[in-house]
């Protein structure tokens, strides 16, 4: 009987593939569902200010357009250089119409898992050969534990300024990866050119986007170059791809004059401060992250990947060096942050962080396990063991249902969000939105005073006004809706 738990079979490896898409589908229903409870906040009003007063003016589509553009002007000419996240919180169609809010939260989740399983699967399936439905459980698996154990899914998916400026353009840089991969796959010339533009305007986009996944998309471009380099590859076109990044990061975004006020107004570690801050924090997290769920994936991760780097053509030389620079890449992503602020920043980008932990994670484990296999050769009957994959996934899956029970409800994005639709907390958090809006809208009333929200959603409540009337937050629905002053009642 128990040797059957180590026989596996295409048919089964294919209900195992078919049982991950299932449990995403799962953890995702929840997401989705809640996000037509959700509301604008903060930021929000801040940047669709233009385009909520030509809707409201009931202006032309030309017009509306127009209105979300003068405010993308006003934003990179007065604060901040980040010309693709400007573009993106003014043109957020979804605060001026809160009913189309759940919108953004649909782009960002589709965009994020799409772009994950695609990365993962080019770099299981097409770059290292695994079998093609091994490669989907370990991509599909991957993408799954990303969402679910989130730190901050709040400003993860629901909050869409703070979480389109960050989660756009970290999906867009896993399919700036694909795009580059298949670039130097394709033999036509319309392929080519089709990948080529694809990979030039992507990296357009992300080197417009926040600091954190514009200096590891730096750090990355530069290792794809100089590996091609080495290797003795064709890397002209990566090379040209590095060029237009670095030029327009560093002239069109982080050298832009809106960035100086905000630079002035904070406090910097320095280049060498914020290196050494990011490696220790780096090592914090690392540890903080480490719990149940993220040891028994790993297990899966070994048993499912440990076969098929073992047949893989490649001797996976200095895995100590491999682990370093990984580590320094992880890391790097908290640098900007601490240059300029003195910290390892806020939700969004650690929310980011966590994602590439699992890729940190994943990828040493499987680098070493190949090492070892090579060196080792009494570890050869490991690999060339054949799992009942099917029995291995339930079996994970019953330990989650284990560390649910141990952590919480509250310890994941979508049984959080199952738990606050069941108890209707997000419906009491949607009317008291809607009543707040109602009062916002109406003309005779100058100065606004709301009742605190009493109901504050796990995965939905970012973030919201204060009592004082001069704080920014309160200035910007103020200012959004044309009142003299918006405060809460004390």
């Amino acid at each position: 009987m128990f040797s059957e738990f180590f026989v596996t079979s295409s048919k089964q490896t294919k209900i195992a593939a078919g049982i991950a898409f299932g449990f995403l589908c799962l953890i995702l229903l929840p997401l989705f569902i809640i996000a037509h409870f959700n509301y604008p906040c903060t930021d929000d009003f801040a940047f669709a200010r233009m385009l909520y007063r030509e809707i409201n003016n009931g202006s032309s589509f030309k017009e509306v357009i127009l209105g979300a553009w003068e405010g993308f002007i006003q934003f990179y000419t007065g604060w901040q250089g980040r010309y693709f996240d400007d573009i993106v919180g003014c043109f957020g169609f979804g605060i001026a119409l809160p009913e189309y809010y759940f919108l953004g939260t649909y782009l960002i989740i589709v965009l994020f898992v799409v772009a994950d399983i695609r990365f993962l699967r080019t770099a299981t399936h097409q770059l290292c050969r695994w079998d093609s439905d091994i490669s989907w459980i370990f991509s599909v698996v991957i993408t799954a534990m990303q969402i679910l154990y989130v730190p901050y899914a709040s400003e993860a998916f629901y909050w869409y300024v703070g979480a389109a400026m960050y989660m756009i353009a970290y999906a867009l840089l896993l399919l700036l990866g694909v795009a580059l991969f298949y670039y130097y796959k394709q033999d036509g010339i319309c392929g080519r050119i089709l990948l080529g533009a694809a990979s030039a305007i992507i990296t357009f986009m992300i080197a417009g986007s926040n600091y954190a996944t514009g200096l590891l998309a730096a750090e990355i471009l530069a290792l794809v170059v100089l590996g091609r380099i080495c290797q003795k590859k064709k890397w002209g076109f990566a090379g040209i791809i590095l060029l237009e990044y670095l030029i327009c990061f560093l002239f069109f975004n982080a050298l832009a004059p809106s960035n100086a006020g905000r630079m002035g107004a904070v406090e910097s570690l320095g280049v060498w401060g914020s290196i050494s801050a990011s490696l220790k924090q780096g090592s914090v997290f690392l540890k903080e992250w480490f719990r149940l769920p993220v040891f028994f994936w790993l297990v899966l991760v070994f048993l499912l990947g440990v076969r098929q780097v073992a047949e893989m053509k490649f001797s996976f030389p200095l895995p100590g060096v491999v682990t370093i620079i990984s580590f320094g890449l992880f890391c790097s992503m908290m640098t900007p942050p601490f240059f300029a602020g003195a910290t390892w920043g806020p939700g969004r980008l650690i929310n980011l962080v966590y994602f590439s932990y699992y890729f940190l994670l994943a990828g040493n484990l499987l680098y070493w396990a190949g090492w070892a296999v090579r060196r080792y050769k009494k570890l050869k009957w490991i690999a060339q063991k054949e799992l009942n994959v099917l029995s291995v996934l339930i079996c994970f899956f019953i330990f989650l249902l284990a560390c649910l029970k141990i952590y919480g409800l509250q310890s994941t994005s979508s049984s959080s969000a199952l738990l606050s639709l069941v108890k209707g907390e997000a419906l009491e958090y949607l009317e008291e939105n809607e009543a707040r809006w109602e009062i916002y809208e109406d003309d005779a009333v100058k100065n606004v005073e709301v009742d605190d929200f009493s109901i504050k959603p796990y995965v939905l409540y970012h973030d919201d006004i204060v009592e004082d009337e001069s704080d920014w937050r309160n200035n910007a629905v103020a200012v959004f809706f044309g009142k003299d002053s918006v405060k809460l009642k004390k």
